[in-house]
């Protein structure tokens, strides 16, 4: 159950989620060792996109939703040159 919304959902509820959700991410052009951005409150949907990514073995780097956007720009864009995140979801 998720706190505050009161929302709550069975395993296969989830697990059905994930397989939409990675499929999504799979028709983006998202792969394999992608790194994947979530940009969201703590919620139900985090989780499902979380598992999603992992589940096609895509790299999950969450960001606060609480951050400012020069925080985010800064830790996104130039304190890791070598990392690109494929996919933002937010």
């Amino acid at each position: 159950m998720e706190v505050g919304s009161g929302l709550s959902m069975t395993y296969g509820e989830l697990m059905h989620k994930c397989e939409v959700v990675a499929g999504r991410l799979l028709r983006q052009g998202c792969q394999y060792n992608d790194v994947i951005a979530i940009f969201a409150p703590n919620s139900i949907d985090w989780v499902v996109v979380c598992l999603a990514a992992l589940r096609i073995g895509a790299t999950v780097s969450a960001i606060n939703s609480l951050l400012t956007a020069g925080v985010i720009h800064y830790f996104t864009c130039t304190r890791f040159d070598d990392l690109v995140f494929h996919q933002l979801v937010a």
